[in-house]
């Protein structure tokens, strides 16, 4: 056991203080580059050598300078073009570090940096009468990807910047469901937005998360919990376990993931019928759930504060979450528009999704029949002919849909790619949907929804969490028998809800 804390220290101590001292070099550059104090000598003869040596440092900062000024007019396209083609990341850092690789990148650097010499005198030689404009005392300072140093601290700008900039963090989520990812969407972004320059992984032991979160790009790396323990050079500063705070076995699972810390939620059930009040090795963070609406979502984030608390506080108020939502593709939208096209969309003024599947429709006591969410759909579209009601289906459903009466009830099968499912909700006015991950989806999105959820299960999993419109029928314990009951409330809500936002 020592001996693998041992070995993790000493390449831990090899790397780190080259990477701190590359990283405290970089912000010292970034912060004392601008173009009032050099702007003489990029637009001079020597503009594209500098501008392909500027490239090579391995931070975005300098690109973005070099964008900045050639949008002004202040450097000319063969410059520009000379940064470009030079720019290294920080993976050049990573290959320096280690030590049997560094040799290698030499040579891919000078490669670099001819081209971007040559290409840059080249296209300054066909463009030579490109005029540029007069720079007068303006300063642009080569911030990277637009992150800027004002009101910063010096300790802070050289000394803590650097060290973020090395952390790396990783959630462990075990779950598959689609809920289970959406719910913890919000945490991930936070952490990303608290520490930008930090690399932000995704362990995960089904591929519910890499098919919905595929073009987050924010998200560093989406991997498999058996591929980080494989790859021996992998470490990681913090881990989050997510969810499964309760469940031994996923807190044996994430102790084998190399980290310096592991956070999880206390646990009181462990507590209670384990009689374990402390876990080696993980720091178990108590989560205000007497103040919460949404336990899991709440939960997540409350994990992401105990890595830094006081950075936590003051920085979480600036956050934008509209930059989290879930992203498609072209290929999502093709699909989605002929599956719309063959179902006369256009002919309706709204499109309302129903959604009566969820992983408890076959347990009884958690969800309606589907014989019951067909009846209230059936209601719903006779009452509103000219909105268009589309029932949410997908391959594994295993459900036989009955001959349908009303010309604007259809239905709507995805395939097994999450994003179009995602797109489909995106083009949704409404939706009516019992408690599962494409309430999530479209709480994302803001698309109005009327959720039917137990009672147990409304603190945990409810949605309206980011903010869009959000209502919910409530199901108490032993309801089963008065379902007919609680189906006619349902219609009833579901109808003064489409009025109330969409009539």
């Amino acid at each position: 056991m020592w001996h693998v804390v041992l070995d993790a220290f000493l390449d831990t101590l090899v790397v780190f203080p080259f990477l701190l001292v590359i990283y405290i070099l970089i912000e010292f550059l970034e912060h004392r580059t601008t173009f009032t104090r050099n702007h003489k000598i990029l637009q001079g003869d020597l503009a594209p050598l500098i501008g392909s040596a500027t490239g090579l440092i391995p931070q975005c900062g300098f690109s973005v300078m070099a964008a900045k000024l050639y949008d002004k007019g202040l450097i000319r396209t063969g410059t520009l073009m000379a940064v470009f083609l030079a720019t290294s990341d920080e993976a050049f850092i990573i290959l320096l570090s280690s030590g049997t690789n560094a040799g290698a990148v030499m040579p891919l650097a000078v490669i670099k940096l001819l081209v971007g010499i040559g290409a840059g005198y080249l296209i300054n030689f066909i463009l030579s009468n490109e005029k540029l404009s007069d720079a007068g005392m303006e300063e642009i300072h080569a911030y990277s990807c637009g992150r800027e140093h004002e009101g910063k601290s010096q300790v802070r700008l050289y000394l803590v910047d650097p060290l973020l900039h090395s952390l790396k963090i990783a959630f462990y989520l075990l779950c598959a469901g689609i809920g289970d990812a959406m719910v913890i969407l919000k945490s991930l972004y936070a952490a990303k937005f608290l520490y930008p320059k930090a690399t932000l992984s995704l362990i995960v032991k089904f591929n519910t998360s890499k098919n919905l979160f595929r073009n987050m790009e924010w998200i560093d790396e989406i991997v498999s919990f058996d591929e980080v323990l494989q790859d021996k050079t992998r470490k990681f500063d913090v881990v989050l376990l997510l969810l499964q705070h309760d469940n031994l076995k996923a807190i044996w699972e994430v102790k084998r993931i190399p980290t310096k810390r592991i956070l999880t939620t206390f646990s009181k059930n462990l507590l209670l019928h384990k009689r374990m009040l402390f876990i080696p090795q993980v720091e178990q963070v108590i989560n205000p759930y007497w103040r919460q609406n949404r336990a899991f979502m709440e939960g997540s984030l409350n994990l992401v504060r105990a890595i830094n608390k006081k950075h936590f506080d003051k920085e979480i108020p600036k956050i934008d979450y509209s930059k989290a939502l879930l992203k498609r593709e072209e290929e999502n939208i093709i699909f989605v528009d002929s599956i719309l096209e063959k179902l006369e969309a256009c002919k309706y003024a709204k499109i309302i999704g129903v959604n009566p599947f969820c992983v408890t429709l076959k347990n009884a006591g958690k969800n309606f029949s589907f014989s019951t969410w067909f009846r209230i759909a059936e209601n719903l579209a006779k009452e509103f002919p000219q909105f268009l009601f589309i029932f949410m289906d997908y391959p594994k459903s295993g459900v036989q849909f009955p001959k349908m009466e009303q010309e604007n009830l259809k239905i709507f099968k995805n395939n097994q790619d999450l994003l179009n499912l995602v797109e489909f909700i995106s083009r949704l006015d409404c939706l009516l949907s019992s408690n599962t991950g494409n309430v999530h989806i479209a709480d994302n999105l803001k698309i109005p929804t009327l959720e039917l959820i137990r009672e147990s299960a409304q603190n945990r999993w409810q949605g309206g969490g980011w903010g869009g419109i959000y209502e919910n029928v409530i199901v108490p314990t032993s309801w089963q028998t008065r379902e007919k009951e609680f189906a006619e409330i349902f219609l009833q809500r579901a109808k003064d809800f489409l009025i109330q936002n969409l009539a």
